[in-house]
């Protein structure tokens, strides 16, 4: 099946798992929508943002706060985000 084109229910589905496997990664616990990103570029591209210059507006979900890599390699990272995520369970 077409992951794009797919029923709502198979695409619910496919959402809570990337939701569950994304929220060890992300302080809102979930991926973004498209919409999401969407609505940033919209603001920036629109009037509202013509003060705005030269900066990179992270649009992640809070990943970003998590800092650069902890001191660690992201790999290193990952599975200990991962093991934490298993044993909370």
């Amino acid at each position: 099946m077409d992951m794009v084109t797919g029923d709502r229910d198979s695409q619910q589905g496919l959402r809570a798992a990337a939701d569950a496997v994304a929220a060890p990664f992300h302080p809102l616990g979930r991926v973004g929508e498209g919409s999401e990103v969407g609505n940033a570029v919209a603001f920036l591209a629109s009037e509202a943002a013509s003060w705005i210059t030269g900066v990179d507006i992270p649009v992640d979900g809070g990943f970003s706060v998590l800092g650069p890599d902890r001191g660690i390699s992201p790999r290193t990272w990952f599975e200990q985000s991962i093991k934490k995520s298993d044993e909370a369970r």
